[in-house]
């Protein structure tokens, strides 16, 4: 409708303006003849000009008709144009609602998961405390009469004169240590945990800490004929600045494990000084290697997880909870130092752990030696 009018309202105005002002301009020029009758028809015959103002209507409403419909066809464009824009901003309005939307979902969502992950963990690290706690009031608890037992039976030990009796007796109190060496561990490794364990560093004689803890798998090492051998680095100071305590513990478990797990062949304990410079502390390397059953590649994964055991036959034939490895990580991140494992089953495994110490200033060297039983 629009087009129609805006078409023929240009062609009438063309032709109304193109037919008002020939008309007057015709009035003028008869108006110029003496004789009005023959005026008019003297111009139609002999007056060109008339002509042009006669058809002056129809080509100014030609021309008023085709301007029109191009600006109907402009006015169309650009009213498309205007829609086209209309519908774009809708759907981008559209579009960053739905965004908006679904980022408030995802801010919901989100909020939801956290609180649901803030409880989680809090309620873990509830269970996990109360187990802590637990363990370590149990070992509390159990440490006092297993001292009492232990202190009972040396005092047994100097009154019975009996050998078998003194036998007897004697397994009764290593047995009694290694349960309550088992405490300690468990009491130990809730320590870790807690981060109340902290090194105490004191001189301490690294070859009497190896031969004292050598000498408790005498009895395990003959029942089972097995060769151990303990090698000393010649360079080793008599004396160094490290935790004895912790170390004997690190070394007590590496040295126990490879016991219990060789069934034959052997086991190698060697200690390697690692001299100091201006850019790296001394060091102490335990390397303890075995024949015994060695680890699996997925085991090994696990290796220092707490109560992690290879399989269950394992627990039933050589006994243990699995805190051992575990415990030694621990201490050993506690000393600063570093523990690497090769193992490949059955060929045996390789434990080596590098221990940062400080020389004590004494010029006595320790003396190489392996010894062999």
């Amino acid at each position: 409708m629009q087009a129609w009018t805006n078409s023929w309202r240009y062609a009438f105005y063309g032709a109304l303006f193109g037919t008002f002002f020939p008309s007057i301009a015709t009035v003028i020029r008869v108006a110029q003849y003496e004789s009005s009758e023959n005026a008019v028809w003297h111009i139609i015959v002999n007056d060109p000009l008339f002509w042009i103002i006669a058809t002056a209507p129809f080509f100014l409403g030609l021309f008023a008709y085709i301007a029109g419909v191009k600006q109907d066809a402009t006015e169309q464009a650009l009213h498309r144009l205007a829609e086209e824009q209309a519908a774009t901003e809708q759907k981008v309005h559209d579009a960053i609602a739905i965004i908006q939307q679904q980022e408030e979902q995802a801010r919901q969502k989100d909020a939801v998961m956290l609180a649901m992950t803030e409880q989680a963990l809090e309620e873990i690290s509830f269970a996990h405390k109360m187990q802590s706690e637990f363990l370590a009031n149990l070992s509390h608890e159990l440490r006092t009469p297993i001292a009492s037992i232990l202190a009972a039976i040396e005092i047994l030990q100097e009154w019975v004169s009996s050998a078998d009796a003194r036998v007897f007796l004697d397994v009764m109190y290593r047995s009694g240590n290694a349960l309550l060496r088992i405490i300690n561990d468990l009491l130990d490794i809730v320590h870790l945990e807690a981060e109340r364990l902290c090194a105490r560093p004191e001189p301490t004689s690294i070859q009497d800490l190896v031969a004292s803890v050598t000498n408790l798998f005498a009895v395990s090492i003959l029942q089972k004929n097995l060769d151990i051998q303990v090698l000393l680095d010649g360079n080793l100071p008599a004396m160094v600045m490290i935790d004895g305590k912790r170390v004997r513990q690190i070394l007590y478990n590496l040295v126990g494990n490879a016991v219990k797990f060789t069934e034959q062949g052997s086991v190698v304990v060697e200690v390697v000084w690692l001299a100091g410079s201006e850019h790296r502390r001394a060091h102490i390397q335990f390397i303890v290697r075995d024949t015994g059953v060695g680890m699996t590649a997925e085991f090994q994964r696990h290796l220092f997880e707490k109560f992690h055991q290879q399989d269950g036959s394992s627990t039933r034939l050589h006994g243990g909870l699995g805190i051992g490895l575990a415990l030694v990580k621990g201490l050993v991140d506690v000393l600063g130092g570093t523990i690497e494992v090769w193992s490949e089953v059955d060929v045996g495994t390789c434990v080596t752990v590098a221990l940062p110490v400080e020389d004590t200033g004494a010029e006595e060297k320790t003396q190489a030696y392996g010894v062999t039983t």
